[in-house]
């Protein structure tokens, strides 16, 4: 009954196995229930919440009911518990599905926040798979005309969801100048992309890469496929949208 009232309040949001709190004033950072004492430190230093209090959960996504895997619940549950992470994952693991997810509750909690897109096209599709109206859709060449446009000084978070390979020292600097207290301190995710059919990262973009890691306090490892119809039907999307830009470039 509690699981039916929360889905009618809050239908974008839905935690068949995971603790409901007793605070009904909305989405909270303990709806995702885990232990606070049971977590422990990785490789790196960053913190992983302990697997053993960790089950999967049933989403309510834009009508949709999604069934996350373990993995993506950590996930998840980490965006809830910190405020720097790091996602690695091949294609098809459910990325961008975590990206909108993550997008959502950090905007639950007040919170200005901006998905950082490879393209203004990847953007605009991703902002009707969306719908809370309080989420920024970016490009990187369009973040700081849009700060400036709405008259703030940066967001409150980044959700960076572009190809690995485009990290850059202006790119860095980009994010850098986004974000409230800086990529050190502020409050980030990044998807990074590990397929093996993707190009080598530069050494430049590697050095980015692990002062972001170094930054993170939580890592998250994608590994299963997650093929649902919608993330079907997104890589089809994103297929179509690579083939238009390879077109373009001939």
């Amino acid at each position: 009954k509690v699981q039916q009232l929360v889905s009618y309040i809050r239908p974008d949001f839905i935690a068949t196995s995971a603790t409901i709190d007793n605070d009904a004033s909305g989405f909270d950072a303990t709806t995702l229930h885990v232990d606070n004492h049971s977590s422990h430190v990785e490789s790196h230093g960053h913190t992983s919440a302990h697997t053993d209090s960790i089950k999967p959960i049933s989403i309510s996504h834009n009508g949709e009911l999604f069934d996350l895997n373990l993995q993506q619940t950590q996930c998840l549950t980490g965006a809830v518990q910190h405020t720097r992470i790091l996602c690695q994952g091949q294609t098809g693991t459910g990325k961008t599905l975590l990206a909108d997810l993550i997008a959502e509750r950090w905007s639950a909690q007040n919170q200005k926040v901006a998905i950082v897109c490879q393209s203004e096209s990847w953007a605009n599709y991703r902002c009707q798979q969306v719908t809370s109206h309080d989420i920024g859709f970016e490009t990187l060449a369009s973040l700081n005309s849009s700060i400036k446009r709405q008259d703030i000084d940066n967001y409150d978070a980044l959700i960076i969801d572009i190809p690995t390979q485009d990290l850059t020292e202006q790119v860095f600097e980009t994010l850098n100048n986004s974000v409230k207290n800086g990529v050190a301190k502020g409050q980030w995710c990044l998807f990074l992309n590990t397929s093996s059919t993707d190009e080598p990262l530069t050494a430049g973009a590697q050095n980015i890469l692990n002062t972001l890691d170094s930054y993170a306090n939580h890592n998250a490892l994608l590994t299963t496929s997650y093929r649902t119809p919608k993330i079907r039907e997104i890589a089809a999307f994103n297929r179509d949208l690579i083939s238009e830009q390879i077109v373009g470039q001939i």
